[in-house]
């Protein structure tokens, strides 16, 4: 059998750490074996076993690139904008793009997961520094146009910002009946009067 390319063995991973998002957010990571992710995945074990060696290397992969990739592409792109986003409007079209019900679950199972597992809790901290980053670049041409480009003002919407999305994905997971446009209405709005 041809050995994987570079490419090709970062596509599988990829569609491996899906199937093992899926069953996180359907069977929860506790209940899901690796048998289920190995029949999602439509691969073979050794296959699955070539590029993960546990559940938790599986968890770690889902959390540092696949919930992350799009919330990053999201507020890069805002952060790139010459365009001032209010911090309600990049609230709404981050969780409105990222936190399907079925993403907010295995979201709030990463940060349950990450006191138990310190490679989890490093994985999971970082990745929170770095779209803390990206938000404050994001918020700052906002901040400019309201006459306050301040670092205090900008650091204290980034963190509203953080612990607003936060809290969505808890709500989205604990209560899977809300309407989850509404909330999002609602706690832009509210960002954007903080």
């Amino acid at each position: 059998m041809p050995r994987l390319t570079e490419e090709s063995k970062r596509r599988r991973m990829e569609q491996i750490a899906d199937a093992a998002m899926r069953c996180f957010a359907r069977e929860g990571f506790r209940d899901t074996t690796m048998a289920d992710i190995i029949a999602e995945s439509g691969l073979s074990a050794g296959s699955i076993y070539s590029h993960f060696e546990s559940k938790a290397d599986l968890l770690r992969m889902v959390a540092s690139e696949v919930l992350e990739a799009r919330v990053r592409g999201l507020i890069g792109a805002a952060a790139e904008s010459s365009e001032p986003v209010s911090p309600g409007v990049l609230f709404e079209r981050v969780v409105g793009a990222v936190f399907e019900a079925d993403r907010a679950r295995v979201l709030v199972q990463v940060w349950g997961e990450a006191p138990n597992d310190p490679e989890l809790a490093q994985i999971a901290l970082g990745k929170v520094t770095q779209v803390r980053e990206l938000l404050t670049a994001s918020l700052r041409p906002w901040a400019g146009a309201q006459g306050d480009a301040g670092e205090v003002r900008v650091a204290a919407l980034t963190d509203v910002f953080l612990t607003c999305v936060q809290g969505y994905a808890v709500r989205r997971t604990l209560d899977p009946d809300v309407d989850a446009a509404a909330l999002a209405a609602r706690l832009g709005a509210m960002l954007d009067r903080a």
